[in-house]
């Protein structure tokens, strides 16, 4: 088998892993777009970024007019479900179809792999971290250039002369079958995120300085609706609720410390008290906000819910190794500085709704918008003393286990997961524990009775 064959075959092979591996990610970008998905690295952003950093970004979707967000892993399904097509015509057809095959493959390829520059400089400079699975799909990218170029034989002047007149007919292949995969997969994109509720709820400031939820259903991501039907969705909630309260219980529940700069809202004295870890920059926290405001609203004083900072920033965070979220310590400090002035939730909802641009002038129009008075909110930025609440409530956190974020505890007890379903599961149960027999409606039968 001559070494032109042998390339042929790993380009396809190559091709097939590209297109998993794109089809994967792309998933992945949906998943945090709408904030669904039970698994826990889905719902968290975690001390090493990486992976999730980087699909979390809003660098991660493609913004084009009013259409939904097209994230940046979808042209590379569609590139390499192209190259599968016409490597395995390369391999398959006849010979006069095999060098115009892989010719088309190798000028398809320059494209893609200046995209891949752009995304890897994007991940460098604007991001500070690397999606290890996005560096793996550049590579294969590079793979398919080098292994057309072998495939064809010749050298590159060869393959320039092979589309000297153009290939129509392989062209054309490659063209449908790129348009009709990143079609159809956008199509059932956009589909999950209508079903999901949108992405994050938008809110905004009612005459009493509170965040309103736009939808009260938007924080039950219950599952992954594109593929599922809605019943099968509800099933699948309800056994990974299941699945939950079978260890649940047994968690052996910490001391946690409550100080009084810690945001808190509910009643103090309430059967349950849930904390959350967060980080203002954090789109995992951002969303978990929207679902334990209706929380709040919807356990009244059962439910005593207490806010700590867990900033992913080197400012505030000792533990972490690099700056993953460089203006979330400044924020954190900003929401303690709008807490002393009473209007610590107000701004605890604008910060989150404008995380993607947090900074000093950021925080400070902030301040103004929620009614604070701005030059004392200034001079409390610079107070050393409130750093050093925020520090005290990272120790805090770290001292339990806290690795990412949103990190929540009821009654204590660690969950092992952020999604809402298992928050909400968990309230639930240690209610029943404590003979509540009135709880809110359920009206999917999401939880047991």
């Amino acid at each position: 088998m001559t070494v032109q064959r042998i390339s042929t075959w790993f380009l396809l092979i190559v091709a097939l892993v590209g297109l998993g591996l794109g089809l994967s990610l792309t998933h992945k970008q949906v998943e945090a777009r709408t904030g669904q998905g039970f698994a826990a690295d889905s719902l968290l952003c975690g001390e090493e970024g990486g992976c999730e950093e980087v699909n979390t970004h809003a660098r991660a979707r493609i913004q084009l007019g009013s259409m939904e967000p097209i994230p940046v892993a979808l042209p590379a399904f569609g590139f390499f479900g192209m190259v599968a097509i016409l490597a395995l015509l390369a391999a398959l057809g006849a010979p006069n179809k095999q060098k115009p095959a892989l010719a088309v493959i190798g000028a398809c390829s320059v494209p893609a792999l200046a995209f891949c520059a752009y995304l890897v400089f994007v991940q460098a400079a604007v991001i500070g971290a690397f999606c290890t699975y996005c560096l793996i799909l550049d590579g294969l990218t590079v793979a398919t250039a080098v292994l057309s170029a072998l495939a064809h034989g010749g050298g590159v002047r060869n393959m320039l002369a092979t589309l000297k007149p153009l290939p129509k007919g392989p062209l054309l292949l490659g063209i449908v079958v790129m348009m009709v995969l990143d079609g159809g997969l956008y199509g059932t994109y956009v589909h999950w995120v209508k079903d999901a509720g949108g992405a994050a709820p938008q809110r905004q400031l009612s005459d009493s300085g509170e965040s309103e939820r736009a939808d009260d259903h938007a924080g039950h991501a219950h599952a992954k609706k594109d593929a599922l039907s809605e019943a099968e969705a509800l099933e699948e909630a309800r056994k990974a609720v299941d699945e939950f309260l079978k260890t649940y219980p047994d968690v052996e529940p910490v001391n946690i410390e409550f100080n009084r700069f810690d945001g808190f809202k509910g009643n103090p004295d309430a059967q349950v008290i849930v904390v959350e870890f967060a980080d203002f920059e954090c789109p995992h926290c951002r969303l978990a906000g929207y679902f334990m405001k209706d929380i709040a609203h919807r356990y009244g004083d059962r439910v005593g819910l207490f806010f700590k900072n867990y900033p992913l920033g080197k400012a505030c965070n000792e533990g972490i190794t690099r700056d993953i979220h460089p203006d979330a310590c400044e924020a954190a400090v900003a929401t303690q500085c709008a807490g002393r002035q009473g209007r610590f939730w107000p701004f605890h909802d604008l910060a989150f709704d404008n995380q993607k641009a947090l900074g000093t002038k950021a925080v400070v129009r902030i301040a103004g918008e929620v009614g604070l008075e701005v030059e004392s909110f200034r001079t409390c930025l610079e107070d050393e003393g409130v750093w050093d609440e925020v520090r005290t409530q990272v120790a805090q956190g770290r001292g339990i286990g806290v690795r990412g974020t949103p990190s929540f505890f009821v009654n204590g007890r660690a969950l092992p997961h952020a999604h809402p379903l298992f928050v909400e599961a968990a309230i639930r149960h240690e209610l029943s524990t404590q003979g509540v027999t009135e709880l809110p409606e359920d009206p999917d039968g999401l939880f047991p009775e």
